[in-house]
């Protein structure tokens, strides 16, 4: 294959809408060259490999079988070295180094508005010479596969390492102070002010690599208009904090997409101070685990779960010790009575002391709902009227239920 033609061949991929076109310019590079080519993100997960099988080269064929056995073999294959010079610089490097018996590489970094997004590995001949041509032309390959990025990447995710680093340290609490928070911000381009939201997402069985791979899907898929997404993997579970928004409505495509990947996900209450971030990740740690617990698919905001969030909490406290003496009369009364009080008033309760939407519940007419609870008050001499019995009431009758 000509040096034209794999140009010509690169520029038709790139233009199509093919979705497995930087597999296709991945392959056509490497029957160019007649030697292995691989793609990475910029946290070392495989995006796309040629060829997929052994051949004859003892460095590839090492790479296939420890690939299989330890994604983290790819750290090996990259020259930790050339991986920091090509991060600062818009260029290709040759590596002549013998690390693990690896064969010649030319990595070469893929960007993204100035920011390095992956790299182009090529396992190259120790008999080819690496010419100032042959480094032109694996930019121009870098640049078609930063393409192919862009147009896999619909939204604004953010990928500079420096907003990496900056939503790390947000994330665990070491920005505490405004101007820490807009110094950081200044470094990594992030847009401090206005509202925010944050979401916590859990991919079912997940590993570190299925996380780091969930992240790239994750800035490769969601379209989210203007708005500017920050994304990060902490312990088990993908953050995304996302600026300039105005209504929890503007989150629904980012969920949407979630739930079509089948993940659990909880989004925190909307919020303007950025020093409040460790209660907004509570508040969204809190509510991913309350969907996963229940498998519950949908729109879910802290907002709406904050209650029996809170009573969980309190479950320990709320245990039979501490049942209420004035249930254990009513339960006692329709024992001996045959009467159904202690379950009108459990409706009545989870209710929330709701008379009407109770005795619609129970199919009773709403003077039948009055007088029982009057009885039920007379039995246990419990004062509807009085906001501490009804805390108490429902804290109890919700650990009961």
């Amino acid at each position: 294959m000509k040096r034209t033609v794999l140009i010509e061949a690169m520029l038709e991929l790139t233009g199509s809408d093919e979705a497995d076109s930087l597999v296709k310019i991945v392959e056509c590079v490497s029957k160019y060259y007649q030697m292995p080519v691989l793609v990475c993100t910029i946290d070392y997960v495989l995006l796309a490999q040629f060829p997929n099988s052994p051949i004859n080269d003892a460095g590839w064929n090492m790479f296939l079988e420890q690939q299989i056995a330890s994604p983290e073999y790819l750290r090996e294959v990259m020259d930790s070295e050339l991986m920091s010079q090509s991060f600062e610089a818009n260029t290709a490097f040759f590596s002549e180094s013998q690390v693990s018996n690896h064969e010649p590489r030319i990595i070469s970094p893929i960007r993204i508005n100035q920011s390095v997004v992956g790299y182009l590995v090529i396992f190259w001949r120790k008999d080819q010479v690496y010419s100032a041509e042959e480094q032109e032309l694996v930019l121009s390959i870098s640049l078609a596969i930063a393409i192919e990025f862009r147009k896999r990447s619909t939204g604004n995710f953010t990928v500079n390492p420096a907003t990496n680093l900056f939503l790390k340290n947000l994330l665990e609490g070491r920005l505490v102070t405004t101007p820490d928070i807009e110094q950081w911000g200044k470094l990594a381009d992030v847009d401090i002010g206005g509202r925010y939201g944050l979401i916590a997402v859990i991919q079912p069985n997940s590993t570190e690599t299925s996380l780091k791979q969930l992240l790239v899907k994750l800035n490769l898929t969601v379209d989210q208009g203007p708005a500017q997404i920050l994304s990060i993997a902490l312990q088990n579970r993908v953050y995304l904090l996302v600026t300039r928004i105005e209504s929890k409505e503007e989150l629904l495509p980012i969920f949407h997409m979630l739930e079509e990947n089948q993940l659990y996900y909880g989004a925190s209450e909307l919020f303007s101070d950025l020093l409040t971030i460790m209660m907004v990740k509570r508040q969204a740690d809190d509510t991913v685990a309350y969907a996963e617990k229940r498998q519950q698919a949908g729109p879910i905001f802290y907002e709406d779960v904050m209650l029996p969030i809170l009573l969980e909490r309190m479950e320990h406290v709320f245990s039979e010790n501490f049942y209420h003496s004035s249930l254990a009369k009513i339960s006692h009364f329709d024992h001996q009575n045959g009467t159904p009080y202690y379950d009108t008033l459990k409706h009545y309760v989870l209710n929330f002391f709701s008379i009407s939407e109770t005795a619609k519940e129970l199919f009773i007419h709403r003077n039948t709902m009055t007088y029982r609870l009057a009885k039920i008050s007379e039995i246990s001499g419990l004062n509807f009227n009085d906001p501490q019995v009804k805390v108490l009431l429902l804290m109890n009758i919700y650990y009961l239920k």
